[in-house]
């Protein structure tokens, strides 16, 4: 439930924002954001207050690219976006390289291959699970009770020093 407890946060801070932005705009430099961009913003900010409990549990660039595949508007007249999928480690087969937190169980890791994804790794003490899964499975994951949230996993880059 924190994820979820978290986007909540994360949606009033957006909802603070764009209020700040609008009446304020100086605050933002020399201009204003543009009117296109706050409807976006405003259209976003209500698509992600009709999430049902499943949905919330998902990372929003894994949501908008299941709307996207579906063929479906991402919300009210935003077709797409264009970092919807960037975030994503998809292979050729269509399975997305996903962080799952969770009460990791047999039952859950099963379910996971069940549902046509392969399990990387999982370590229960951490509640973590690294996986490859079907973008199309990944409500149908979400909506267990055990999940907490599914995330793009987490890339990692190595600093080699200077060029």
């Amino acid at each position: 439930m924190s994820h979820v407890r978290l986007n909540l946060r994360n949606l009033v801070f957006l909802i603070i924002l764009v209020a700040i932005a609008v009446l304020c705009p100086p605050a933002f430099g020399q201009g204003s954001i543009p009117e296109p961009a706050v409807r976006q913003i405003r259209a976003l900010l209500a698509e992600k207050a009709t999430r049902n409990p499943a949905q919330l549990k998902l990372d929003s660039q894994i949501h908008y690219a299941l709307k996207v595949s579906q063929g479906q508007p991402i919300a009210d007249g935003v077709l797409t976006l264009p970092t919807v999928g960037s975030s994503l480690e998809v292979r050729p087969n269509g399975l997305v390289h996903v962080d799952i937190t969770a009460d990791v169980n047999p039952d859950l890791l099963s379910a996971i291959v069940a549902l046509g994804g392969q399990v990387e790794s999982s370590f229960v003490q951490y509640n973590a699970i690294r996986a490859w899964l079907p973008l199309q499975a990944m409500a149908t994951l979400a909506a267990r009770p055990d999940v907490r949230f599914i995330s793009p996993a987490a890339r990692y880059n190595v600093n080699t020093g200077p060029m």
